[in-house]
């Protein structure tokens, strides 16, 4: 056994977290948007979904954390999010209301709306024809991306140079955990699957027919 390595310190973060900003997770009550998801990362107490009456915290902070909401369905997200659009088509205004609707909680407790979250889901990615869910005229599905890409860009460019320094110090400050051990060898040990197969081998060289 040799020591630790300081090069390979564990460290423990998440870098798939979709917010509310991801329509899949929108139509299944997330509460949170990127701002909440990092606070909540590093450490602050958050409700992360209608379904939670009470707060989450983590018992520590992650060391790091990536926000990844999808870039597809990110203008559908922004029309849906926005109360003041509407459609003149019947078949926008239903599906409007249906995705709206799944923020709203139920008498049974529960919010969310797991059959919008298959139609989003099968028609940008499992159908082998992938098209756009109709939510209205295409230009005004890409403005509201545009106006979500400027938020995230924003939340992201937001960090104080403090913040960043104290993240630097945070690293640097972090000492090798002594329960982490890497094991040297000139060969790969035998497993028991490994032994198994060697002594079948003998069996089969050592009978005729017979059982070992």
């Amino acid at each position: 056994m040799s020591t630790p390595i300081p090069s390979r310190n564990p460290y423990f973060g998440d870098l798939h977290v979709h917010t509310a900003w991801s329509l899949d997770a929108y139509v299944m009550a997330a509460l949170n948007g990127p701002d909440e998801a990092f606070r909540f990362a590093k450490g602050e107490p958050t409700r992360s979904s209608l379904m939670n009456a009470e707060e989450s915290r983590l018992q520590r902070p992650l060391d790091f954390s990536a926000v990844t909401d999808h870039a597809e369905w990110l203008g559908e997200s922004g029309v849906i999010m926005d109360e003041g659009y509407t459609s003149d088509n019947p078949e926008v205004r239903k599906r409007l209301a249906t995705y709206r609707n799944s923020r709203i909680i139920r008498e049974d407790g529960r919010a969310g709306d797991f059959s919008a979250m298959v139609e989003i889901m099968y028609s940008g990615m499992i159908d082998p024809d992938p098209k756009r869910v109709n939510f209205g005229p295409a230009d005004k599905v890409t403005d509201a991306a545009k106006t979500i890409w400027r938020r995230m860009v924003e939340i992201a460019n937001a960090a104080t140079i403090e913040e960043i320094n104290a993240a630097a110090d945070y690293f640097s400050a972090l000492t090798p955990r002594s329960a982490i051990r890497v094991a040297e060898a000139l060969s790969a040990p035998k497993t028991r699957s490994s032994r198994a197969s060697s002594a079948s081998r003998s069996c089969s060289r050592g009978s005729r027919g017979g059982f070992c």
